[in-house]
């Protein structure tokens, strides 16, 4: 539930709630304030119900109305404290496991009355469920060598190879396709899948191509191993093993006149700017042909570990920049105080200077915590409007070294933001004057 009413703050001009998504951002009384007469409070309830999908699929259903409302969800959500008038409910349609789920949408637009509760329905259903083809395609092999290729996929399929296979009749859904190296006497080869793992459409068809390669002993092949995502001058702690061979890296390298075959790529945490840095490695094992580079790359990212404090599930944590010359102060524990916090939310005030001072903002980091919780809450709450009208202050989400902006919001609004992991720390809360 999603409570959309401002709170009027006498004592300060603003505050600012930031939560992860399964954490309620809900802001009450602060410092003693009293808050407004219950009339001047829009009070109005949008019900906006989600059916006909799969548990784990996400929908794409958007959501707009009077003030410049405008919400995507991607499940049912029912908004609260909505100003009374017409909101609109529209979706598209959703893609998920080989399978499209057209939306149609009943209720819209809805009309929300002050203090009454209105609903709009969103129903997904499936296009075609009919099966589909997979094509598993092998080469590379010599005459009378069988592969090694296995098929796994949807309610427990599960084949091997020897050969290039059609499987005709499947359900929709994904197939993984995996191969290990085979010998014919001495000789060895390893094979490459590409287009693994595979989504067979409902009434379709898709290919995944096997290629097996020889791994001449008297050839040398090449690994590149990209290190990224460490402050600069820190060593990482990377390791490379294979075939005897074994090394230790602490930045990128390239790795030359190696033996063909399977290499490991692995990495040890690193502590660094008062973060731990744990390793997402893509392309491990790396299969080193002859007379070729192949490149793995190993991503640094700072989290915050699970030390045993969080009731809930983890997903954030804020580093402060405190730049502005007012007090800033905690309105709100959303998270408990134990040091690292397992961060699930922060309520935070402070005043600005008015007219506006450019060099009067706060500003923090985003630092990833062990969970998949990715998606936030922001919402700011003012206590007076700019004179003549506008938002006398907004928040930024800001992707950090392009400073490239997601989105902002304004006085008395709230708004939703999906992160994407790979970038570990790259995001920053920025809270300034508005425009």
């Amino acid at each position: 539930m999603r409570d959309h009413r401002p709170t009027l703050h006498r004592l300060t001009p603003w505050l600012l709630a930031l939560a992860c998504a399964a954490v309620l951002s809900a802001c009450g009384e602060t410092g003693g304030q009293q808050p407004p007469p219950e009339d001047e409070i829009p009070n109005g309830t949008l019900v906006v119900a989600v059916t006909g999908l799969p548990s784990d699929a996400p929908a794409n259903v958007a959501v707009s109305g009077p003030s410049a409302f405008a919400e995507t969800i991607d499940a049912s959500e029912t908004f609260v404290g909505l100003t009374p008038g017409q909101y609109s409910v529209s979706a598209t349609t959703v893609s998920y496991e080989g399978i499209e789920y057209a939306a149609s949408v009943s209720g819209s637009p809805a009309t929300v009355t002050d203090g009454g509760t209105a609903t709009a329905t969103v129903s997904f259903t499936a296009t075609s469920t009919d099966p589909g083809d997979l094509v598993v395609t092998i080469t590379g092999l010599p005459v009378g060598v069988d592969a090694d290729v296995d098929v796994s996929g949807p309610a427990g399929f599960s084949e091997s190879l020897a050969a290039s296979q059609t499987f005709t009749d499947v359900d929709p859904g994904t197939y993984t396709v995996t191969a290990s190296n085979v010998s014919d006497g001495d000789d060895v080869y390893a094979p490459t899948v590409s287009s693994s793992p595979a989504t067979v459409p409902a009434g379709g068809s898709v290919t995944v191509t096997v290629t097996y390669t020889f791994l001449d002993p008297t050839a040398f092949g090449t690994l590149q191993v990209d290190i990224v995502g460490l402050p600069e001058g820190t060593a990482a702690d990377v390791t490379v093993t294979g075939f005897g061979f074994e090394q230790q890296l602490t930045q990128s390298t390239t790795l030359t006149l190696l033996t063909p075959g399977n290499y490991e790529v692995a990495g040890a945490n690193v502590f660094a700017d008062g973060l731990d840095h744990a390793t997402i490695i893509t392309g491990s094992p790396a299969l080193v042909l002859p007379d070729a580079t192949t490149t793995v790359t190993v991503l640094y990212q700072p989290f915050v570990p699970i030390d045993g404090d969080a009731l809930t599930n983890p997903g954030l944590h804020a580093l402060f920049r405190n730049t502005s010359p007012n007090p800033v102060s905690v309105a709100g524990l959303l998270f408990n105080a134990a040091n690292p916090i397992d961060t699930k939310g922060i309520q935070l005030h402070n005043e600005v200077a008015d007219p506006a001072n450019p060099n009067d903002f706060i500003a923090f980091e985003l630092i990833f915590g062990q969970s998949d919780t990715r998606r936030i809450n922001i919402a700011l709450e003012c206590g007076r409007e700019r004179e003549g009208g506008g938002s006398i202050i907004r928040a930024r989400l800001l992707v950090a070294g392009t400073f490239n902006s997601l989105g902002s919001v304004n006085c008395n609004a709230d708004r939703n933001f999906t992160l994407d992991s790979a970038n570990g720390r790259d995001y920053i809360v920025e809270i300034a004057a508005g425009h």
